[in-house]
């Protein structure tokens, strides 16, 4: 060769043959294959999730039997449901005519003592210028604390309380309270007239009967989702769980509608 150097040529049938390389798993991976593809593991897993998924369905359906039973028997309504205002206070120089007082124990449907009535409803006995006033009873015959007996004496010409005596003890009072007045009552009848004349007297309606606009205007605020929904909006309570951890505080306002009446 010009250069005078010794060369060496290789062909290529004489290059030596390179071994064929295993592929290595790193040990994080191979530690994750042997837990997840682990038979027992699986198994365990498996298990697990079944267990889970009973549990489920058992609480789901004993709770689903429980108010589908309350809304049926109508639990809680078997009762007329009445709304009562805030009791009328009494006390000296209060500037309240008689004739006032006892068209408030009419309305809140106390009877005149000399009628006999003999049941458990106010009484009330007017003699010159007291007024002597009994509250009903309970249903176990016991008076409610609250509503004493007491004996209101009216100044002249019955325009101006003069003075409250608690029958029982005998002694002067500051002040009482009469029972309050019965404003509305809330029947387990569906619709329809009732042909009473009681006052303040209402009726469950279905659902048909609702207007439209009211049927809106609850959904809007308190349940957008509701008609989408089974009656638990999961999709709201992870917007909700989100905004939590953002904010840094907890949100309220995560119930349905269904939810509302369960508890």
């Amino acid at each position: 060769m010009a250069s005078g150097a010794a060369s060496v040529k290789l062909s290529s049938g004489s290059m030596p043959a390179r071994a064929p390389q295993k592929h290595q798993l790193t040990p994080r991976r191979g530690i994750l294959r042997r837990v997840f593809f682990n038979p027992w593991v699986l198994a365990f897993l498996l298990s697990v999730a079944l267990m889970g998924i009973g549990a489920f369905t058992y609480f789901y359906s004993e709770a689903s039997s429980r108010l589908d039973a309350w809304l049926a028997d109508g639990h809680g309504q078997i009762n007329p449901t009445n709304f009562y205002a805030a009791p009328l206070l009494l006390r000296p120089g209060l500037r309240m005519p008689r004739d006032r007082v006892l068209e408030y124990l009419s309305r809140a449907s106390y009877a005149e003592a000399n009628k006999g009535t003999g049941d458990r409803r106010g009484q009330f006995l007017l003699a010159g210028h007291a007024l002597e006033i009994h509250p009903s009873r309970l249903s176990d015959g016991q008076v409610n604390p609250r509503f004493p007996s007491v004996r209101v004496k009216f100044g002249e010409g019955g325009r101006v309380i003069q003075s409250i005596e608690d029958l029982g003890s005998r002694r002067r009072v500051d002040e009482c309270r009469l029972e309050p007045e019965l404003i509305a009552t809330i029947t387990r009848q569906l619709g329809g007239a009732s042909g009473t004349t009681e006052r303040g007297l209402r009726y469950e309606v279905g659902y048909a009967q609702l207007p439209a606009n009211l049927v809106n205007a609850v959904i809007a605020i308190e349940d957008k989702r509701f008609f989408q929904h089974t009656g638990v909006d999961y999709l709201g309570l992870v917007r909700a769980l989100l905004r939590s951890l953002l904010s840094g505080e907890r949100l309220a306002g995560t119930s349905t509608i269904t939810q509302q009446l369960v508890k």
